[in-house]
């Protein structure tokens, strides 16, 4: 039979030790324990120890079972590589995605440009707005951690302010609020949900704050761990809505788009009483059921 120390890699002796000194004075066994193990010709392997103590001959003593599981290991190793390498293509995906929707915002702005009628400049700049809004999403993704959702607080705080520049509004007559703390969305709703924002801080920054007239736009973005349900509440203190005015019958395509979007993401749209505007838009996250 071979020593002890001849069987246990030289990384791993100490420790083995130290739980087993430990066991023989009581303390607790059951749980796996893994080190590396030496075969007699030299190999390491991996191996995982479940063991109790007892009293044997009136000694303490120790009773367990040790397992091979180098192949485990190997096959683990396999599967977390595989998911690194696909992690990394679907990262590179997004980069590309982004960088060609990029390509299509110039185009769309160059041909803009080309146009003397500024009305239809108009459409042609807002088109580009609703490019840029999904292709940031796309670049979240890419940056972020996790590739399955982004914070969408660092979303929204960081699209709002293409939408002024292009809008020319001064930042210092209307500010903007993000409450969005630690808030994440998944790639299914962030799409829609960030053409929906886009539309709405679009038709603050064109109507609600005519002249030099100062306000201040909201947006705050949770989701509710009760309901599952993530919540967007935006407003602004604006000249708000004329009275009268049914806004889902003005023909405003950034309001057909607003009222569709909701619809496609299963949620719910409300105006809410008060100065300004105030829209609160409940739609469910991807883990509830609908």
């Amino acid at each position: 039979m071979l020593p002890f120390e001849k069987v246990i890699s030289i990384g791993d002796i100490k420790t083995v030790k130290e739980i087993i000194t430990s066991m023989l004075h009581g303390a607790g066994g059951g749980h796996g324990i893994e080190f590396h193990g030496v075969k007699k010709d030299g190999t390491i392997i991996d191996l995982i120890a479940f063991g109790s103590s007892m009293i044997y001959g009136g000694l303490p003593a120790i009773y367990g079972t040790i397992i091979d599981i180098t192949e485990r290991k190997k096959m683990e190793a396999t599967i977390a590589q595989s998911l690194k390498e696909k992690e990394m293509l679907l990262k590179e995906i997004h980069h590309r995605v982004k960088n060609n929707m990029q390509v299509v915002s110039s185009l769309v702005s160059m041909q803009g440009r080309s146009i003397k009628d500024e009305s239809v400049q108009a459409l042609f700049s807002e088109t580009q707005n609703r490019i840029q809004s999904i292709a940031l999403v796309h670049e979240q993704l890419y940056r972020s951690d996790n590739i399955s959702e982004i914070d969408y607080g660092e979303y929204l705080r960081k699209m709002f302010a293409p939408l002024f520049e292009s809008y020319n509004v001064d930042e210092r007559r209307v500010s903007m609020v993000i409450d969005a703390p630690k808030a994440k969305i998944t790639i299914e709703k962030a799409v829609p949900c960030s053409l929906i924002v886009n539309e709405l801080l679009s038709n603050s920054l064109k109507h609600a704050f005519p002249g030099n007239r100062k306000g201040e736009i909201r947006i705050g973005f949770h989701l509710d761990e009760i309901t599952g349900d993530y919540v967007l509440d935006y407003r602004d203190n604006g000249v708000g809505i004329p009275m009268g005015l049914d806004i889902q019958k003005t023909g405003s395509l950034g309001m057909k788009l607003v009222y569709g979007l909701t619809q496609q993401i299963s949620g719910t749209i409300s105006l809410e009483p008060g100065d300004g505007v105030h829209f609160k838009i409940v739609f469910p996250s991807v883990k509830k059921k609908v």
